[in-house]
């Protein structure tokens, strides 16, 4: 078992096809810890120098902390940072201790960094079992809220019934949208997945101009990057999208993921000139119903305590914020050779 220093983003790429069997492997892993996220995150944005590590044994990858180093700050962070709702390190459950302990030896050894931040770690991450270095003081903080809507079948086997207010909402606005003209539901099996994502950015940046707001596709590079991560996401079966007209015009268009059994609500745009009828409201409802039919347990609303989350029957789940930070260099003190660096903690 090998553990191996990532510094050039074609290091990281060659990584490509073993990163995605990890991540297969780890159940608690989500869409944005893979390689069909982080690489084109990389490859767009770049804040810092890549200081990653992998942990390889018999050319198969067992563990893998994407990160890089931000210079002004020594801090190491992990890829995706910002524009990622959940972040994390991936290790096989199989050789978790030794794999983990690999990569904390790994990390430990070098000497360019004053902390370690992984800021948003989900209920269950891999990187809440790496318990610390000898040389670093670990501490944990509460951070985001990411509401999620359980699906579990109701006992008949019927599918969960959402709040009733909620279903009212829905059936108002279904009426309402009715009365403009048909209503239609459009999934990435009748418009392609690239088609779909360029009209949630008309959608989107209608809608925030008209606020006088950018909204968060402002940056062109934003854009970009979501342009190169759906492909790579989409061969994966992992990303989502799904488009509503009302009247025979585009009125709204959602951009998600599924895997194992959860749904993540990333994005959603609408026709500001529709807001009448609800079309955001209506569109996600139809996504979720869509989600339980094709067995998700859970629908992940992702970062962020807005009102509407909560009246789907959404309850609040919180990330975790683990930080490792040195001492200062004088005092430091230095690991000898052949004495393990870190340890990981028992799930």
């Amino acid at each position: 078992m090998q553990a191996r220093l990532i510094r050039r983003a074609d290091e990281l790429e060659e990584l490509a096809s073993g990163w995605w069997a990890l991540w297969r492997k780890c159940p608690n892993s989500t869409p944005f810890q893979s390689p069909g996220w982080l690489l084109p995150w990389w490859q767009t944005f770049a804040p810092g120098e890549l200081l990653s590590v992998a942990v390889i044994s018999e050319d198969r990858l067992l563990a893998l902390a994407a990160l890089y180093i931000e210079a002004a700050t020594a801090r190491l962070l992990p890829l995706g940072t910002g524009i990622s709702d959940y972040v994390d390190v991936l290790i096989d459950p199989d050789f978790q201790s030794r794999a983990g302990d690999a990569l904390l030896r790994a990390l430990s050894a070098h000497a360019d960094w004053r902390s370690i931040d992984f800021n948003e770690l989900m209920p269950g991450a891999s990187a809440l079992a790496l318990c610390g270095f000898s040389e670093a003081r670990m501490r944990d903080e509460p951070s985001s809220a990411c509401p999620v809507l359980d699906l579990a079948a109701a006992p008949d086997g019927r599918a969960p019934r959402l709040p009733a207010r909620k279903q009212e909402h829905l059936a108002l606005a279904r009426n309402r949208a009715m009365r403009k003209g048909p209503v239609e539901f459009i999934s990435m099996d009748e418009v392609a997945p690239g088609a779909l994502f360029a009209a949630l950015v008309e959608l989107h940046r209608a809608r925030w101009q008209k606020r006088n707001e950018p909204g968060v596709l402002s940056d062109p590079r934003v854009i970009a990057f979501h342009g190169a991560a759906i492909p790579r996401l989409n061969a994966e079966g992992v990303v989502r999208l799904h488009a509503l007209r009302i009247a025979h015009k585009l009125a709204a268009v959602y951009y998600g993921f599924a895997d194992r059994g959860r749904a993540y609500d990333y994005l959603t745009g609408f026709d500001p000139a529709l807001s009448f009828e609800s079309p955001g409201t209506l569109l996600l409802g139809h996504v979720i119903a869509e989600s339980w039919r094709v067995g998700a347990r859970e629908f992940h609303f992702l970062r962020g305590a807005e009102k509407y989350k909560y009246t789907w029957g959404a309850v609040d789940r919180f990330n975790r914020r683990r930080i490792f930070e040195r001492a200062p260099a004088p005092v430091r003190r230095r690991v000898r050779k052949g004495v393990h660096a870190g340890k990981v903690c028992a799930s």
